[in-house]
């Protein structure tokens, strides 16, 4: 009699427990699609409209020239342009949209001072050695708008949760350049100072970006930049002028214009908030 009652209550025990795992999967998938309700990927918040500020350092990239003056004959010289220092701070602020964690559309503006230094090998005549001027400096201005695109690449591989979006993009747009007057410093006992005048000139300009974006929050983002940046060349005056001492300054011309060719590396770091 006694195993007709234990049948009974692993019976029902059996019927319990089936109800409970019952209850207890229906509970889970309830929950699981509140979570995915209320707890979306992070990556899902890109998108809208944003804004960002950058702050970094660029430096021109090592480049060469040939440039030539008449000074009572000609004289021909090599100059090779290296950057004065290797890093400048620089800014740049922009407003933007992004779709969907996919990808991001802006525009930037971005002002950078670049300066440089160079040297020039003087060369030699059958009668005369020339005192070419042998090493100088000078620093150009850049003021860039851009329009940009970035492809942002978690969701582009499949990946939905992810803390950290790194991105590769282009921009293209214009540049007005600065540059300064160009000083030539001599190498004869008395000190001869060669100067350009200042010049300005506007080009189309071009770059390419590879980076990170850092959640801080939903909507706030850390990114970390590099950029190359074509920023076309800016041609100096032909006329320039000479004083050696304190002699008044006399006229000389270049027989070919020397054209400073504006190429920089950039690195910075930065805020990015959707609004």
């Amino acid at each position: 009699m006694h195993w007709i009652y234990i049948c009974c209550l692993l019976l029902a025990a059996h019927l319990f427990g089936s109800a409970n795992r019952e209850e207890r999967r229906v509970r889970f998938e309830q929950r699981s699609r509140y979570f995915e309700e209320v707890s979306p990927s992070l990556l899902d918040h890109l998108e809208g409209f944003f804004l960002f500020g950058n702050v970094g350092g660029a430096g021109l990239s090592a480049f060469d020239t040939q440039f030539s003056y008449e000074n009572r004959g000609l004289v021909v010289s090599d100059a090779q342009f290296t950057p004065r220092s290797s890093f400048h701070p620089f800014w740049n602020v922009g407003i933007g949209w992004f779709f969907y964690g996919y990808a991001s559309l802006d525009a930037s503006y971005q002002s950078i001072e670049l300066p440089f230094s160079f040297y020039a090998h003087p060369i030699r005549s059958a009668s005369l050695e020339l005192t070419f001027p042998q090493q100088g400096y000078g620093n150009v201005q850049s003021q860039l708008i851009t329009l940009n695109g970035k492809l942002l690449l978690p969701k582009i591989l499949g990946m939905q949760q992810s803390y950290i979006a790194p991105f590769i993009g282009a921009g293209l747009g214009y540049v007005h350049q600065r540059l300064s007057p160009l000083s030539f410093y001599g190498n004869t006992p008395e000190i001869a100072q060669d100067q350009t005048e200042r010049r300005t000139q506007g080009s189309f300009a071009y770059k390419i970006l590879a980076g990170w974006y850092f959640f801080l929050q939903e909507q706030i983002l850390m990114n970390v930049e590099w950029n190359y940046l074509h920023m076309g060349s800016v041609d100096t005056t032909k006329n320039f002028s000479r004083t050696v001492g304190q002699n008044p300054a006399e006229e000389l011309s270049f027989l070919e214009v020397p054209r400073v060719k504006v190429r920089a590396h950039a690195g910075s770091l930065g805020f990015t908030w959707i609004i």
